[in-house]
């Protein structure tokens, strides 16, 4: 049995065992209708010239694979077929490459009229798109296979209000991931104090913690800092699976940087990687990429979120330039 009848299967039985009990279908009206992103034109020309002075290493190279406002947290679907942005707006983006040239054909607003504040995404390995707000959580079983569709079948697994602890102060900006265990698992973003030096090159508090919660909203678990799970990976970093980039980086973890320039207003945005191999004793930390600068009073970060796609290429989205760009390694 193929994987895409028993995606079939489970969104049957999925909007079968809940009809009644939160599942719901989307009806669009005319104010609601899709929108689409414009791909082409003198910004996306701009935004390839600016990619000309990021380095990588020796036989990488960078180019756009979408454009897509405000582009923040990525979800690439099990099968590959649609990759889905969040936003620093509360929207979803969905990107589709129909000729599979990893260049986006289509950008479509996702489920519009129905979001109210999304911020993070993440997909679990059968196919169900989770989507968290402030303080709920939706599902979307059918997301891959009907994202450009009129109507789009969901269920609020955690109402709105029921997501944080009572009487959390939390920012609006969470990110979500589906763990080894088969858990939600969601990082919140923590509106505390924070040392002067991290809120003059970030910009924004650190993750205050985590919620674990099971696939279907309930048993929920809420983690402080000293509390995280050793075994999860953060959202904004990227454990590399692939098999595409060259033996060094087969066994390692990515990440986004941000340091200040000489004291100074500018600050540089690097990836760094880091080796997790076993015969790399040494695993320290190394410049992959960088280029990429801002202001300190620029609100957007030039870079968000990494992710992989299934041909072991990277997708990094990029807030201020509101963009997604694909590193891939060219074999000679």
């Amino acid at each position: 049995m193929s994987k895409l009848t028993l995606t079939l299967i489970a969104i049957g039985n999925l909007w079968v065992s809940t009809t009644g009990a939160g599942a719901q279908e989307l009806n669009w009206t005319p104010e609601n209708e899709f929108h689409a992103v414009e791909q082409t034109g003198l910004s996306t020309l701009q935004i390839r010239e600016d990619l000309k002075k990021i380095k990588l290493p020796w036989g990488f190279e960078i180019d756009v694979f979408a454009i897509v406002p405000d582009a923040g947290q990525i979800a690439v679907s099990p099968q590959g077929a649609v990759v889905f942005v969040s936003t620093g707006k509360g929207e979803i983006w969905a990107i589709a490459d129909r000729n599979k040239d990893r260049i986006a054909d289509e950008v479509v607003r996702f489920a519009p009229g129905l979001l109210r504040s999304a911020s993070g995404i993440c997909f679990s390995k059968d196919g169900f798109l989770y989507a968290v707000e402030h303080n709920r959580v939706l599902i979307f079983p059918a997301a891959e296979l009907a994202f450009d569709y009129q109507r789009a079948v969901f269920d609020e697994i955690v109402p709105q209000g029921a997501l944080l602890p009572p009487g959390s102060v939390t920012g609006s900006s969470h990110m979500c991931d589906v763990g080894p265990d088969n858990k939600l698992y969601i990082w919140l973003e923590q509106l505390s104090k924070v040392p002067a030096e991290s809120a003059a090159l970030h910009k924004k508090p650190g993750l205050g913690g985590l919620i674990r919660l099971d696939r279907d909203g309930g048993n929920r678990k809420v983690y402080k800092d000293s509390e995280h799970r050793a075994d999860m990976v953060s959202p904004d970093m990227l454990a590399y699976t692939g098999s595409s980039f060259p033996e060094k980086y087969r066994r390692g973890v990515f990440s986004i940087q941000s340091s200040s320039r000489n004291g100074g207003p500018s600050i540089d945005i690097r990836i760094m990687f880091t080796s997790t191999s076993a015969v790399d004793k040494d695993r320290q930390a190394e410049v992959f990429g960088e280029g990429w600068s801002q202001q300190s009073d620029e609100m957007a970060a030039p870079l968000v979120d990494m992710t992989q796609l299934h041909d072991g290429s990277i997708l990094l989205s990029d807030q201020q330039k509101g963009a997604i760009y694909r590193i891939a390694y060219k074999k000679e």
